[in-house]
């Protein structure tokens, strides 16, 4: 079985229904049950930190800690309570920065991760959370994480993300608009005056991005034939054969494909405890929660950013006295939010009545 894909470029709109019909019918199984079993019943398994480049990062997670501060003690405690089989975000927000000052930010809180979890003896992995649509500090950021955790297997790279109607397809990548998927580098966000590239073919836009360092003959394909028809065992056999500093482009068309390929990186500890990738729910395998019903859309208040510059504006926006207990399963963290004033106001609010 091949494990190299030869590189499909097509940078056509395409009939959202009519690629997905085209495709190999999906892997026939339960790979996120696996993965959750696998995830209860090995403690071995590293803990997973995700360092987000920006706050929009957890909006589809539940019930996991999310820290905007890295300090050595915080991560400690932060580590030492969370169990084996999980992990945490970080929200770094360093999106916002310039390329030197995100790799510096970056380094700075592997180090700190590094030290934390030597101290309480817990192993772990450090995942990028990045922007679907291809905006983010790459690869500098990838490069910040080798430099304070040593040279890495591989880089795996998945832009998919089912929510957003972003699909990559034969290694391209796509933004859904309607009922038709534009190629990334047609769409505005390629356009972005910091984060801007010309390149769809995700292959060919690690080069772009790169300025050339990586070369295409070190990009390789996941792609929809191996991934639904090979399923687990067929990404493990493709990723424990990679050649040493390889970048992965993972092809995904639908959730349960990234369930597949979590479940090939957990069949083979190798594969898993050396590679630096972008996969967040699917490796911790979080389950989907219902939306807020229609019935329910009358008790959401939605207000501008600027509303919320003086906490007694927020209080009279929550209103009723029920929200002022701790929701479930929510934690506030040590200076949750800091990162703008608005934000900043927000945390005063919620420390004051949720703790």
């Amino acid at each position: 079985m091949s494990t190299i894909c030869q590189t499909q470029t097509n940078d056509a709109v395409q009939d959202l229904q009519i690629l997905l019909a085209s495709l190999p019918s999906p892997y026939v199984g339960a790979p996120r049950e696996d993965t959750r079993q696998a995830l209860e019943s090995d403690a071995s398994i590293p803990l997973l930190i995700v360092l987000d480049d920006d706050p929009t990062g957890t909006q589809t997670c539940h019930d996991i800690a999310v820290l905007s501060v890295w300090n050595t003690p915080i991560l400690i405690e932060e580590v030492k309570r969370t169990p084996a089989g999980s992990g945490f975000f970080i929200l770094t927000n360093s999106r916002a920065l310039h390329p030197s000052a995100a790799a510096v930010l970056v380094r700075e809180i592997c180090a700190n991760v590094k030290q934390a979890c030597s101290s309480t003896g817990r192993s772990f992995e450090i995942v990028l959370r990045g922007d679907s649509t291809l905006r983010g500090h790459f690869p500098e950021e990838p490069r910040g994480v080798e430099d304070m955790l040593g040279v890495s297997d591989a880089w795996i790279l998945v832009p998919f993300f089912l929510q957003g109607g972003r699909y990559t397809i034969n290694d391209t990548h796509y933004v859904a608009e309607g009922a038709t998927l534009v190629p990334a580098g047609q769409t505005p966000f390629a356009r972005d005056a910091t984060f801007g590239y010309r390149s769809s073919n995700m292959r060919d836009w690690v080069v772009e991005k790169s300025c050339g360092s990586v070369s295409k003959d070190c990009t390789i394909s996941l792609d929809l034939t191996l991934i639904r028809q090979h399923g687990p065992s067929g990404v493990c056999e493709a990723l424990m054969n990679l050649v040493k500093g390889s970048v992965v482009i993972v092809n995904a068309a639908a959730e349960e494909d990234v369930d597949v390929v979590v479940r090939g990186i957990l069949q083979g500890s190798a594969c898993l405890h050396n590679m630096r990738s972008f996969i967040v729910n699917h490796m911790h395998s979080v389950t989907a929660r219902q939306t807020i019903p229609v019935s329910h859309w009358s008790d959401v208040r939605v207000c501008s950013s600027r509303y919320f510059t003086h906490p007694s504006n927020l209080r009279r926006a929550i209103g009723p006295p029920a929200w002022h207990r701790r929701p479930h399963n929510c934690r506030i963290l040590r200076s949750m939010f800091h990162f703008t004033s608005d934000l900043s106001h927000l945390s005063q609010y919620l420390i004051l009545h949720l703790t």
